[in-house]
């Protein structure tokens, strides 16, 4: 943003295109500002999702590589089956649905549901961790 800013002499207009969502718009410089911001919140809220089942995977005995991939993995294979039509009648079960960002009609039910999945995966791998030898 800011080398953008420095190229273009000031800031402009924010564009947003997302051809998957038929979203096409342009705002002005402090209400794009607004809603960059917003989104940076929003995403950096859903992210600690990730990081907990991460951090609960290497709680369990495996290597650090292999907790990254199960946890990589995990979420692609969400993102994969809930972008399929055989599941849009429970796409709302799905976590990546509920990760990035929230509509204001249904950013409390969305941020519950993120919460939930990332104290339950903190709060089991926080028991694990409590449960393992370190000596060895």
């Amino acid at each position: 943003l800011i080398f953008a800013s420095a190229y273009r002499g000031g800031l402009g207009r924010l564009f947003i295109f997302m051809p998957d969502e038929g979203l096409f718009a342009s705002y002005d410089t402090w209400t794009g500002l607004f809603r960059y911001a917003r989104s940076i919140v929003c995403l950096a809220y859903g992210t600690t999702a990730v990081v907990a089942v991460s951090f609960m995977f290497s709680c369990f005995k495996m290597k650090p590589v292999s907790a990254t991939v199960l946890t990589l993995s995990f979420f692609l294979a969400d993102v994969i089956l809930s972008n399929l039509p055989y599941f849009a009648s429970i796409k709302h079960w799905f976590i990546s649905q509920h990760i990035g960002d929230m509509p204001p009609p249904e950013r409390g039910g969305r941020a519950a549901v993120v919460t939930a999945v990332a104290l339950s995966a903190f709060a089991i791998g926080a028991a694990r961790f409590c449960t393992r030898d370190l000596k060895t």
